[in-house]
């Protein structure tokens, strides 16, 4: 019905869902080029958490709120601190905004892997097991290319790799990762990861139990 809402009510701003099932589906049905994505109600679950990622990195969307979250204290927490880990990036989220180099992603149990093409690669997704932190119900992250083969990756509970969009056309390493934070917009370099934390040169794994900031710089070989 968005179309008759359109040309009847010209004057609504947004047409926005309440989504109590098939997000993606209602995210992709209500994001247009005249209907920016604002969800003001949604089911308050662990698969909401991990689905902030998606509206943010997928749909550029502009508000997020399930319904009654301050009722359940342990949601509460949860979601809370999805909200402090976005709000460290936010103002890179909102520089890239509508530019086609964001993207983003939640796994679960039936949903364990995952593809997106972002800016320039291709970011395959897997659930990060290890046995020195736990699996979170729902890994997720957001994904943005911030500059010539550089990439800003965020979320917790992934395995991240980045491959060519063609297969075959070339190979892709990882030139170095960085695992750092945003401090007034601006970036702080922490540890220089490597090894098993860099799934051996093909990506960066994050880890489940906190929210990771970190930022690749990739190099394309034959």
């Amino acid at each position: 019905m968005m179309d008759v809402w359109n040309a009847g009510a010209p004057a609504i701003d947004i047409l926005a869902p309440d989504i109590y099932s098939n997000f993606s589906e209602r995210c992709d049905l209500y994001h247009r080029y005249n209907n920016p994505l604002l969800i003001p109600e949604m089911v308050r679950t662990d698969h909401t958490i991990g689905a902030i990622f998606y509206a943010l990195g997928q749909h550029d969307a502009i508000g997020f709120s399930p319904f009654g979250m301050e009722s359940l204290p342990e949601f509460t927490e949860k979601i809370g601190e999805a909200y402090q880990f976005i709000s460290t990036i936010s103002p890179i989220i909102l520089e890239n905004q509508g530019k086609n180099v964001t993207g983003g992603a939640f796994l679960g149990k039936d949903h364990p892997k995952e593809s997106l093409i972002v800016g320039d690669y291709k970011i395959d997704l897997s659930i990060a097991r290890h046995y020195s932190f736990p699996t979170p119900d729902y890994p997720s992250g957001i994904f943005i290319q911030v500059g010539p083969d550089e990439y800003l990756v965020g979320g917790r509970g992934l395995n991240v790799k980045f491959n060519p969009i063609n297969p075959g056309e070339y190979n892709v390493g990882v030139a170095s990762v960085e695992d750092g934070e945003y401090i007034d917009g601006r970036w702080v370099a922490g540890r220089i990861l490597n090894g098993d934390e860099i799934l051996s040169g093909r990506g960066v794994r994050l880890r489940g139990d906190y929210y990771m900031t970190t930022r690749i710089k990739l190099y394309r070989y034959r």
